[in-house]
């Protein structure tokens, strides 16, 4: 338990105490984050049934969004990432109007529930589908990234600068970068790894959500109350998971790396009921 609960106190030690002596800002887009499935229902809600919803709805929603009409027409262009509604929200005037925002977001809600669902669910498909298929244009970044969002040339560039030491191994190994990033420029070639059935397993995000249900359908059906917080950790991980604003590997990697201790557990479980039968 201690192993377990150690890192996060160091965590919130680390980012709450320790930031406010070394005088590290808080950023706005810590707001946008956690507001990326309202938006994404907010939206969709707008989208998918606009008759249910006013003029006076819509003024409200101007109030809390950039350019409001034109996020609502390019929802269905990209319903599977959040960024480009949440780059829209204005977050001073969210942060001095907080339970306005709350009480918008119910009452839009009230009007289109099922489009509330809909849009948390394909947001996150990927998380809890394991036959999700990539690359997903509707969600824009592919689900394993091995493109920057800069032309080539700059990037090359960067990756060049961080190559200036003096060291022959540094250089070798920067030189292996630029040709690795570049042999991966064809995004068909770049999935290819889905159509290979034991790789896609691992890749897959949906896999490991598969995985924690089996292990908490186990720990309640063999009453097994010690591995609850170790499998609760990870469940808690899923739970941001499900809240982020698109799915991507590197969010749900440090489950991936926990798959072996779900399995242990899964496994240690079973073989101490037979040693208690014994």
């Amino acid at each position: 338990m201690i192993l377990f609960l150690l890192p996060l106190v160091v965590f919130f030690v680390y980012t709450g105490p320790f930031f406010d002596i070394v005088g590290v800002g808080k950023s706005n887009d810590a707001l946008k984050e956690m507001s990326s499935i309202p938006v994404q229902q907010i939206t969709r809600a707008f989208w998918a049934h606009p008759e249910k919803f006013s003029d006076g709805d819509r003024e409200e929603l101007s109030k809390f969004f950039e350019e409001s009409e034109s996020m609502v027409e390019f929802y269905p262009a990209q319903p599977g990432i959040s960024d480009d509604r949440k780059r829209r929200l204005k977050v001073d005037y969210l942060k001095d109007h907080l339970f306005d925002f709350a009480g918008f977001y119910f009452k839009t809600g009230a009007k289109s529930l099922g489009d509330y669902i809909e849009a948390a669910m394909f947001t996150n498909m990927g998380y809890y589908y394991p036959s999700k298929k990539y690359n997903d244009s509707r969600n824009y970044h592919p689900l394993i990234e091995t493109e920057a969002s800069i032309s080539d040339d700059t990037q090359k560039n960067v990756m060049q600068n961080l190559g200036t030491s003096s060291k022959p191994i540094l250089k070798t190994y920067n030189n292996f970068l630029i040709s690795f990033a570049g042999s991966l420029k064809n995004r068909d070639e770049a999935i290819m790894w889905q159509y290979v059935d034991i790789i896609k397993v691992v890749l897959g995000p949906g896999t490991y959500f598969v995985l924690t249900a089996f292990a908490i359908a186990l720990a309640v059906v063999k009453k097994n109350k010690k591995i609850v917080l170790p499998i609760g950790l990870i469940v808690g991980l899923y739970i941001t998971l499900l809240l982020s604003p698109v799915v991507l590997f590197r969010y749900v990697f440090p489950i991936v790396l926990c798959a072996p201790l779900l399995l242990a557990l899964i496994f240690q479980g079973d073989n101490q009921s037979h040693k208690n039968k014994k």
